[in-house]
């Protein structure tokens, strides 16, 4: 079983930190006077989306394409070519309208990474772990992950804090470390400003050193998905006021069980999720609490806690 969770994540160009950033006293300094970094409001509010993908085997993590996606300003026409030219193997640069991923680039997003994973299939078996963004629900969405063989496992609607290894042990350091090379990059530059190439340098940086630099199988277990939730962290027990060990069903959920796995007034083929099987199928071998069941010889999963 490879675990593999995919989550978007907003990334500013300007990465300062206002004030504070020079050591400033107080008691000797006149009141405002006190230094900041500038930078326009234009940059300010620009944006990326860095799709980021991260799975439990550190072997096969480098492999897994990383999307960055940017609007017609961000990514000027001008500099298209030798962004393209300059980004690392496994990252993939979008240019188009808005910097949000859209449905169009998702299943894009699905069937690379069908591709990349399709020589490893005869050993392992990709779960692709998302939030209920209505965007990685959309049916189109999951026809290109059952044509790609993975098995999609969503996490509950307003419980990504909490459940999803991107938002519990990946963005956190990820956007530290960011902000970190940005500071040292902007400070060895003599206009104190850095280029949409030198700030993808720093990006291109992070992606290796920390999301391809660190081992993300424990993310998974501590969040439940794994070790039959025997290493579930003590902040989930806690929230789910929980004093012994998890117990998770290997039947399969409900429609009211899913519906309350997604959000507020989405409007989701629950068929598209969990198709209808005839009574007692099961897949052989698949692992205990994760009831997965096959339409057209590929797999779905949604609400259930993998084991």
């Amino acid at each position: 079983m490879l675990r593999i969770n995919l989550d978007e994540t907003s990334v500013c160009l300007f990465q300062g930190t206002g004030k504070g950033t020079v050591f400033f006293s107080r008691k000797r300094g006149p009141p405002g006077t006190e230094p900041v970094q500038l930078a326009s409001t234009k940059k300010r509010r620009a944006c990326l989306t860095h799709v980021a993908v991260v799975c439990d085997n550190p072997t096969l993590q480098p492999l897994l394409p990383q999307y960055v996606i940017g609007n017609l300003q961000t990514f000027l026409l001008r500099e298209w070519r030798a962004l393209l030219a300059s980004c690392p193997d496994n990252v993939v640069l979008v240019r188009q309208k808005s910097a949000w991923v859209n449905i169009e680039v998702f299943v894009e997003i699905v069937n690379r990474l069908g591709v990349v994973l399709r020589p490893y299939l005869g050993s392992v078996q990709p779960v692709l772990l998302m939030d209920t963004c209505p965007v990685h629900l959309a049916g189109r969405v999951l026809k290109a992950c059952f044509a790609s063989q993975l098995w999609p496992v969503f996490v509950p609607a307003r419980l990504t804090w909490l459940l999803q290894p991107c938002d519990t042990h990946v963005f956190l350091q990820y956007k530290a470390k960011l902000r970190a090379f940005y500071q040292a990059s902007r400070a060895g530059t003599p206009r104190g400003n850095l280029s949409i190439f030198e700030f993808m340098g720093c990006l291109y940086k992070v992606i290796r050193q920390h999301m391809q630099g660190n081992r993300w199988a424990s993310a998974f277990d501590q969040d439940g998905f794994g070790s039959s939730q025997s290493a579930v962290s003590v902040s989930i027990l806690r929230h789910l006021q929980q004093e012994g060990p998890l117990v998770v069903s290997g039947s399969r959920p409900g429609p009211e069980q899913l519906g309350h796995c997604l959000p507020r007034g989405a409007k989701v083929c629950i068929a598209n999720l969990l198709p209808c099987v005839s009574a007692g199928a099961a897949v052989p071998g698949q692992p205990v609490g994760l009831r997965l069941f096959p339409r057209r010889r590929n797999f779905a999963a949604a609400g259930a806690l993998a084991r």
